[in-house]
C-alpha cells in the first residue's frame, strides 16, 4: 500500500474555482461537438435541417460560454485556449471563430 491511499485529492479549492473548471470543460466539449458535427455534415450523415437545428444551438451555447470566460478573465482567446490543450478541431475553429 502506498503512503498516498486513502489521501483525497482536490481538483478546486472553492465553489468559484469548481465553476471555472465545469466552464471550461463546457467550452471544450462544445468544441469537440461542434467538430463532430461539421465531419458528419461533410459526409452527409446528417440532413441539412439537423445540421442547421444543432450548429445553432452549438453557435449559441459557444457563444454564451465564450462570453462568461472572457468576462471572468478565465480564457481571453478561445484560440489560444484550443492551442493550449492541443485541441484538433479545426472545422469547429473555422465555423465558431
Amino acid at each position: 500500500m502506498s503512503a498516498m491511499a486513502g489521501t483525497e485529492v482536490k481538483l478546486f479549492a472553492s465553489a468559484k474555482e469548481r465553476r471555472k473548471f465545469d466552464d471550461l470543460a463546457d467550452l471544450y466539449s462544445i468544441l469537440v461537438a461542434t467538430e463532430h458535427l461539421e465531419k458528419a455534415f461533410g459526409r452527409d450523415a446528417v440532413t441539412a435541417a439537423q445540421y442547421e437545428t444543432q450548429c445553432s444551438r452549438l453557435i449559441s451555447q459557444f457563444k454564451l460560454s465564450e462570453a462568461a470566460l472572457r468576462a471572468d478573465g478565465t480564457v481571453g482567446d478561445v484560440g489560444d485556449f484550443m492551442d493550449q490543450y492541443s485541441m484538433d478541431c479545426p472545422r469547429a475553429r473555422e465555423r465558431l471563430l
